[in-house]
């Protein structure tokens, strides 16, 4: 499990368990396909919320995942192991059959489908140079973002971030 800012005891797991059951959400997502044909998988958590001071709180509980707000709507989320470990803290906790269900379902993908290393260490190759990011962003509107998405190999989720500058510097490689 990694560093916490404060220890936290089970009723505390247990609350943010049930909350991440109404608000929460996981799932294994394929983000590209490589020119060799090889998939590339990521495994995503995140609970969405009108009031950021709830996802803060959650947040410092644990000590990892981000908080991103967009509109009206706050949203925290974690990929990879900081997923993988959410799950694996609040499950003794879990209510809720369906999100039981998710969950496992996206933890057994995530293993199959994800490079073993990167449900124990968060990815350090990112998908997109700084100068296809230019490109995508001269080919939107001229062509759908799905189109856009095919042309790179990326989902069009990612496409949408890059062209709405939401974190699309995490598409961009260390080496530029």
């Amino acid at each position: 499990m990694l560093q916490r800012e404060a220890e936290m005891n089970n009723n505390d797991i247990a609350w943010i368990s049930g909350f991440y059951e109404g608000e929460g959400s996981i799932g294994c997502y394929r983000d590209r396909i490589r020119e060799n044909g090889k998939e590339e998988w990521s495994l995503t958590l995140s609970i969405t919320q009108k009031e950021p001071d709830i996802l803060e709180y959650i947040k410092n509980k644990i000590g990892f995942g981000k908080i991103h707000k967009s509109g009206e709507v706050h949203r925290f989320y974690c990929h990879f192991k900081e997923a993988k470990d959410f799950i694996e803290m609040i499950r003794p906790f879990m209510k809720c059959d369906k999100k039981m269900k998710q969950a496992n379902k996206a933890l057994e993908i995530a293993s199959q489908k994800i490079h073993c290393g990167s449900l124990n260490n968060m990815p350090t190759n990112h998908k997109l140079s700084k100068e296809k990011i230019g490109r995508i962003k001269g080919l939107y509107p001229s062509l759908t973002q799905k189109t856009i998405a095919e042309m790179f190999g990326v989902t069009q989720g990612n496409i949408s971030r890059i062209l709405n500058n939401l974190r699309w510097n995490k598409y961009v490689t260390a080496t530029n």
